[in-house]
This record gives C-alpha cells, sequence and structure tokens, in this order.
C-alpha cells in the first residue's frame, strides 16, 4: 500500500498531522500484513518529525510520535478481538447427516 501523504497545500501540517493521528487506528486496521502497518507508522512518524523541524509559522506541532512495536501489538489484538467478534456472529454450521443415517431413519 502507498503511503497516503497529505497535501501540505490542504492546510497547515500540524492540523492534517492531527486529523491523520486520529484516524490513524482505522488506517491500520484496513491493513493485511504486520509489514505494512509497520510502513505505515513509520511513514507517519516520518512526516511528524519533518514537520518539527519546519519553522514555516503556524500551530506547533503536537502530534506524538507513534511507538512501531506497541502499534503493531495494539494492531494484532484489535485483529483478534475482531476475528472473534465475526467468528460469534456467524450462523452455526448446520449438522451434517450422513447419508446412511438417513436413509435409517427414512428421511431424504
Amino acid at each position: 500500500t502507498t503511503p497516503r501523504i497529505p497535501d501540505p497545500g490542504l492546510g497547515p501540517r500540524a492540523i492534517l498531522l492531527r486529523t491523520e493521528d486520529a484516524e490513524l487506528d482505522d488506517r491500520l486496521d484496513r491493513q493485511y500484513t504486520e509489514r505494512q502497518v509497520r510502513e505505515v507508522l513509520e511513514d507517519f512518524n516520518y512526516r511528524v518529525i519533518d514537520a518539527r523541524r519546519q519553522l514555516l509559522g503556524g500551530p506547533p506541532v503536537i502530534t506524538k510520535l507513534r511507538d512501531v512495536d506497541a502499534e503493531v501489538e495494539r494492531w494484532r489484538e484489535r485483529r483478534a478481538a475482531a476475528r472473534l467478534a465475526a467468528e460469534a456472529a456467524a450462523p452455526p454450521e448446520p449438522q451434517r447427516v450422513s447419508f446412511w443415517r438417513r436413509i435409517w431413519r427414512g428421511s431424504s
């Protein structure tokens, strides 16, 4: 997945990063592999550091860096919880009755 880098012309970088930070968990949950999650987080952290270096005025960058390993672990936990919820919500599989038992019972 190609990292989504907000267009700097859409507003102050500090505001864009805060908005992206608020939506980052949802974005991470849409990733399929740990590698993709790490790439998204590393890109995000890089842009936060880069924005802190820029002294162009505007609001200060108060967005915190994300701990990549901790975020990957949280991503795993959310995936496991979502998988368990999906399994619990799935209808139970109908019991299969063998051909011979159906014959014996007289049902088809």
